[in-house]
Parts: structure tokens; C-alpha cells; sequence
């Protein structure tokens, strides 16, 4: 259940389960292993048919967190991704739980280990070639009180979301790392200007 790499394969694995042994059996041998919320989000599926068969991420953080999907889009909204890449700047232990980053241009960050929330704002940073990571700035423990949260949540959102500022030539917001250090963007700066990256 840790891994959520493979989260559209765990309906594959719940309806080959629930063609050999039934809804009720599967729901019984996969309990031990799988968070009840996501559990059931997967029978729901199996039983109404012909539903998109992957388990959203948003299902699966909810399910870490132990709170249901509609209080976790409530407190932390959607749109969530897991952060593929480490960033070599920061320190990253094998057993730490990764990182999730949210939002067109990235908002908010999202870490949880063992049913706990930690959020940041996200910073980008050029490494290598064409290789942008986000590390998590400001890191706060939340305390699980969808209230003050959500108060924590709209801080880090206000101190990230202003640093965006809207290209002149496309007018789209962005942030300080899609610009090539002045207001333009970088696609424009390639586009427009001729600027290689």
C-alpha cells in the first residue's frame, strides 16, 4: 500500500480477486493490507462496472490520512502529483515518504507518513539538463483539524502564490522558475526571443 506508483493495478488485483472469490470474500482478504476507504472506492467501482478503473491519487492520499476523499479535497484540493525526481540539495533518506506537489504552476506540497500531514511551499530549482524539482520550503506538521489546516494551507498558498507574476507576452501567471529572470516566461523567451534553455 505504500507504493502508489502502481495504484491502477490494485483494481486489477481486486477484480481478479472478486471474479474467483466475490465482492465479499475479496473485500475480507484484502482488508489486512489495504486502507478501508480505498478499499471501498474499489468495490464501489467493481459494482457499478464500466467505471475508469484507476484509483485516483487523491483516494489514495485521503486514505493515508485516514479522513475521507471529500474532507481531504476540502482541506488540500486536487490535482495532486506524486515529485518524481530527488532533488541532490536536499537531504533525501531511502525510508522517507515522498513528496506530492499540486497546482498549475505548482502551490503546495504534500508529504504524509503514518496518517500525518506534513505541507510546504514548493520552490523550484534547475538541476542538470532540463531537470526541475520542487523542494519543500517552510515545511509545517499539520495538526488534523480540518479548520486550522486549512489556515496553514492558505498561508503557504498566499506566501507562494505571490511570487507569481504574469508574463507580459502570453499572459500566463508564473513562477520565479519558468522565468528567465525577468517578467517573460521561458516558453515565450524561447518563442519569441529566441532564448535557448
Amino acid at each position: 500500500m505504500d507504493e502508489l506508483d502502481g495504484a491502477g493495478r490494485w483494481y486489477e488485483v481486486f477484480a481478479d480477486f472478486a471474479r474467483r472469490y466475490g465482492v465479499d470474500k475479496t473485500m475480507e482478504l484484502m482488508a489486512p493490507e489495504f486502507p478501508p476507504s480505498a478499499l471501498e472506492t474499489l468495490k464501489q467501482r467493481w459494482v457499478a462496472g464500466g467505471e475508469d478503473p484507476k484509483l485516483r491519487l487523491e483516494d489514495v492520499l485521503a486514505a493515508r490520512l485516514r479522513i475521507s476523499r471529500d474532507l481531504f479535497l476540502d482541506v488540500f484540493g486536487a490535482g495532486w502529483a506524486k515529485q518524481e525526481q530527488q532533488n541532490r540539495h536536499w537531504p533525501f533518506q531511502p525510508d522517507q515518504q515522498p513528496w506530492y506537489v499540486a497546482g498549475t504552476p505548482a502551490q503546495l506540497m504534500l508529504q504524509i507518513d503514518d496518517g500525518i500531514a506534513t505541507v510546504a511551499r514548493p520552490v523550484g530549482r534547475w538541476q542538470g539538463v532540463a531537470e526541475l524539482v520542487y523542494e519543500p520550503t517552510g515545511s509545517v506538521v499539520l495538526a488534523g483539524d480540518p479548520e486550522a489546516d486549512r489556515k496553514v494551507i492558505a498561508g503557504l498558498l498566499a506566501a507562494r502564490r505571490s511570487s507569481f507574476r504574469y508574463c507580459p507576452l502570453c499572459r500566463e501567471q508564473t513562477p520565479p522558475e519558468l522565468r528567465d529572470g525577468g517578467l517573460e516566461c521561458m516558453s515565450c523567451g524561447e518563442r519569441w526571443r529566441g532564448i535557448l534553455h
